[in-house]
């Protein structure tokens, strides 16, 4: 592609978290530009490349412009995987941990229905959607849930929270997890449909939301069936409750 590149200072226009493979930028791309990159993977192989006298660039393409990458004839389709689906800014950074709340909410699916936080399992029992999507999956004194989620899954200094499935609200949408391990945790996933070998079982969640990962933003929040609340505070700051409706990208 034709254009004038700017590149970008790791920790100074953008950070990088091996652990979760996630590139956050400092400040938001606009819409109607193209992020791109050159790496070298640990085994060796390359992505990109650049020219000796950098007149000519071979890019691993990240994030075309937002049009284009829903627009399947504009041939972007591909770089939508390497979206972070499963990253949610929570509206404020330096978040005291202590203070740390959310809750997971389906939306009423009527006007005079009510929104939900929990799920009815096969044996009548009410399962917070925290737990099945395993923000929750140990207690702070016991092995038990206890309704807060796990410190790994929060970056109080950034903030954000990372889902360990990585489409949390289509969870068979995904075979991949990041910072918990599917033996380690179950994320929602069916795993008759699934089958990955060794995931440790749990209640699946029983309606989806895929829409939100393969639309459009415009359009795909029309299709939202979930909503994220938290509630914190920071040192500057009183109690702050937020909502995010996912998707709600960071």
């Amino acid at each position: 592609l034709p254009g004038r590149f700017h590149r970008l200072r790791i920790n100074e226009d953008y950070s990088f978290d091996s652990r979760t493979g996630a590139l956050t930028l400092e400040r938001i791309l606009p819409t109607n530009q193209i992020l791109a990159l050159t790496a070298v993977r640990i085994t060796g192989d390359s992505l990109g490349s650049a020219g000796a006298n950098m007149d000519t660039l071979r890019l691993q393409i990240l994030a075309p412009p937002e049009r284009d990458l829903y627009e399947d004839a504009r041939g972007f389709a591909p770089a939508r995987d390497l979206e972070q689906k499963n990253i949610y800014s929570l509206g404020a950074r330096n978040i005291e941990p202590d203070t740390f709340e959310l809750v997971i909410w389906r939306l009423a699916s009527s006007a005079s229905g009510e929104e939900e936080e929990n799920q009815l399992d096969k044996e009548g029992k009410l399962i917070p959607f925290v737990q099945i999507m395993a923000l929750d999956h140990r207690g702070r004194a016991g092995p038990d849930p206890d309704h807060f989620v796990e410190p790994e899954f929060i970056d109080y200094e950034e903030g954000t929270i990372t889902f360990p499935n990585i489409t949390p609200f289509s969870p068979d949408s995904s075979r991949v997890n990041v910072i918990a391990s599917p033996e380690s945790v179950a994320t929602g996933r069916d795993s008759t449909l699934m089958a990955i070998p060794g995931e440790k079982g749990g209640p699946p969640l029983l309606e989806h939301n895929p829409g939100i990962y393969f639309k459009w933003p415009a359009l795909a929040i029309r299709d939202r069936r979930y909503k994220i609340e938290v509630r914190y505070t920071t040192p500057s700051s009183r109690p702050v409750p937020g909502g995010l409706t996912a998707p709600s990208l960071r």
